[in-house]
């Protein structure tokens, strides 16, 4: 973590040797907030954590484990969403396994109120975005029956 010297009174300016000390911690690390804001950051070519796990008959999702979800079914199931919270998001790639599969959601809006039927073939992928108003998950489907 980045240690930024300071002065909390007038009379007591930085040396040259800890300004340019600043500079280059700042430079040098990352920026750290633990519940704050972040105000109008610029964030370039940045990966997100994937979590990759086969799956049960239940799936309990944790954005705890990342906001990209890749997921391969073993068995028809269904998907329990995570905490809503606001401003949340995630993507689920969604692997068909040996296929046949059907899924059910739980707490999800879907367009015109009817979630997607996955696809059924086996070895292929179906992709989902998800959004949170802080009441509800938003579901999407990107697409379906890519080859993954």
């Amino acid at each position: 973590m980045t240690t930024i010297v300071t002065r909390s009174g007038k009379g007591s300016p930085l040396t040259h040797n800890e300004v340019d000390a600043n500079f280059t911690n700042l430079n040098n690390d990352k920026v750290e907030r633990t519940n704050g804001a972040l105000t109008n950051p610029t964030v370039t070519n940045y990966t997100e954590t994937q979590n990759t796990a086969n799956t049960g008959s239940a799936i309990t999702l944790s954005l705890t484990d990342g906001t990209v979800e890749n997921l391969t079914l073993t068995a028809g199931a269904t998907i329990t969403m995570p905490t809503v919270g606001a401003g949340k998001s995630f993507i689920l790639y969604l692997k068909t396994g040996a296929g046949g599969y059907a899924v059910t959601w739980t707490t999800v809006k879907w367009p015109a109120g009817t979630a997607p039927t996955i696809t059924s073939t086996a070895s292929r992928m179906d992709i989902y975005s998800f959004f949170s108003d802080g009441t509800n998950w938003y579901g999407t489907t990107v697409g379906q029956n890519y080859t993954p």
